[in-house]
């Protein structure tokens, strides 16, 4: 199997799958979590910012975004 890297346009797209893939593996954890800090009407400013901080990386996304308004909304 050819190495993807061996091209540089072939590198960008497997780097851009894999950054994509992330993104998807992140919000799948970090959804639970604004779930409940919100539910339970959580006022723990550290676990709160902590978890902002967290989804700021993802906020490019209209999931990680969305997370990221209801959370500070929340806040």
């Amino acid at each position: 199997m050819p190495d993807p890297f061996d091209n540089p346009t072939e590198a960008i797209v497997h780097l851009a799958h894999e950054l994509k893939d992330l993104e998807h593996r992140a919000i799948a954890v970090y959804e639970p979590i604004v779930n409940t800090i919100i539910a339970s009407r959580s006022n723990d400013v550290g676990h709160i910012e902590q978890t902002l901080d967290g989804l700021l990386g993802f906020a490019g996304s209209d999931d990680g975004l969305r997370l990221f308004k209801s959370l500070c909304r929340h806040y």
